[in-house]
């Protein structure tokens, strides 16, 4: 399990960082400032993506903050005043975003255990 994560990490730590490029945001700033919706608390951030941020940053050679968000709204009104320049966010989530601050999504993911279902249903 901990490989599929640290594989997971790695794939995308590259796509946000091609990402961040092309869309501009690393041109921007030297610091990325990134939020989690459905984690409470800078502490408990750094300690589930503490790492993804280090790759991140050893990708691009960008900062990467954390801006802890008590809730999805908190996350919508600080992408809205542009205190964030990522959220890390669901797909229903994304609805939200999309609807008030015309958000754009960066990547989308599938579990790799539901990948697996599907891909043998299909």
């Amino acid at each position: 399990m901990l490989r599929t994560i640290s594989r997971f990490n790695r794939r995308l730590a590259a796509l946000l960082a091609t990402t961040a490029f092309l869309a501009g945001a690393a041109q921007a700033a030297e610091t990325v400032r990134l939020a989690v919706t459905d984690i409470e608390g800078l502490e408990q951030i750094q300690r589930e993506f503490g790492a993804f941020r280090d790759l991140l940053a050893a990708k691009t050679g960008l900062d990467i903050e954390f801006l802890p968000v008590p809730n999805r709204t908190a996350a919508v009104e600080a992408m809205r005043s542009e205190k964030v320049d990522f959220v890390l966010t669901g797909p229903a989530e994304y609805v939200v975003f999309r609807t008030r601050t015309n958000a754009v999504p960066v990547i989308g993911f599938l579990p790799s255990r539901l990948f697996r279902r599907h891909r043998r249903a299909g």
